[in-house]
């Protein structure tokens, strides 16, 4: 277990989970679904009863993309093991398109056992994809599960502490925070 471990578990998992539990419990804070003031007891009843909700198809109402966002998340159970399941299935689906588009069989070989093996296929695909998903843990690389695992949670609960107490960054805050950090001169400072 080295520091470039420790970085890759920080830059492919508890940074992804570090964006997503922010933009998600922003949403879920500013639309009142989850009250900034209760304690951690009541956030999770508030966030127990919006899953139950959330996985339900609303008939005839036009879902943004962050519903669609929600409600994916809440199918694999909400919260972080839910996320998490959610952001490695993204992630297998991505690595699934390139290799299909970059390694394409031709429509002989997709087709030679017929349409209908082709379906099943593909719904035996994205069966297996949504099970390695659940048991994502399993995953990423297996030598340092405890080093992930943590790192992913670590991501998780800043999003969720940064949606918390309300951090709404914009893109030149968030890159003069990058810099300042770096160390880097943001140059003159515009009059505010």
């Amino acid at each position: 277990m080295g520091i470039l471990d420790l970085l890759e578990a920080v830059l492919k998992l508890g940074l992804p989970l570090l964006l997503l539990s922010w933009l998600l419990f922003t949403k879920l804070y500013q639309s009142g679904v989850i009250s900034r003031e209760g304690n951690g007891e009541q956030a999770k009843k508030e966030l127990k009863a919006f899953n139950k909700t959330a996985t339900k198809k609303a008939k005839g109402v036009k879902q943004t993309p962050m519903d669609r966002l929600m409600k994916h998340w809440s199918s694999f159970g909400g919260g972080f093991y839910g996320l998490a399941a959610l952001w490695t299935f993204v992630i297998i689906e991505i690595r699934d398109a390139i290799n299909f588009i970059f390694y394409f069989p031709g429509l002989d070989a997709l087709f030679e056992d017929g349409l209908i093996s082709l379906l099943v296929g593909v719904i035996v695909n994205q069966f297996t994809n949504a099970i390695s998903a659940l048991v994502w843990f399993n995953y990423w690389p297996a030598e340092s599960v405890l080093v992930w695992v943590i790192a992913a949670y670590l991501g998780y609960w800043t999003g969720l502490e940064l949606a918390k107490r309300g951090y709404l960054l914009s893109l030149e805050k968030g890159i003069d925070l990058i810099r300042r950090w770096a160390g880097v001169d943001s140059g003159p400072k515009k009059p505010e």
